[in-house]
């Protein structure tokens, strides 16, 4: 997996040729849509890994905040989701623009 990611990641730099925040959106996306797949296979500690590197690569990705939060539902979490829903951002931005509100996110739940 680590090799996986790894090809990827470069990847993506080169595609985006140093623009962090395309570069930090592609690797996010990437690491959620891994994370959702480990997930749905009963993998809940690496795909909380995956969400948790995705929002520290962009603080703002939604999508790694919502599946985040769906790991500790399905934990039965009912006290860290609620914490995680409170401290989750309003909205998503890319190169300046809102792409994703926290409204639209909670609808995924």
């Amino acid at each position: 997996m680590a090799e996986m990611k790894k090809a990827k990641f470069s990847e993506f730099e080169k595609t985006f040729g140093g623009d962090k925040e395309f570069e930090n959106n592609a690797k996010a996306t990437w690491l959620v849509s891994r994370g959702n797949d480990l997930g749905d296979r009963g993998m809940l500690d690496d795909a909380q890994q995956d969400f948790e590197e995705a929002i520290r690569l962009q603080p703002d990705h939604l999508p790694a905040h919502v599946s985040r939060i769906i790991v500790y539902k399905k934990r039965g979490d009912k006290n860290r989701v609620e914490q995680l829903l409170k401290e989750m951002p309003e909205v998503m931005k890319i190169d300046g623009k809102v792409v994703a509100t926290k409204l639209d996110a909670l609808q995924q739940l």
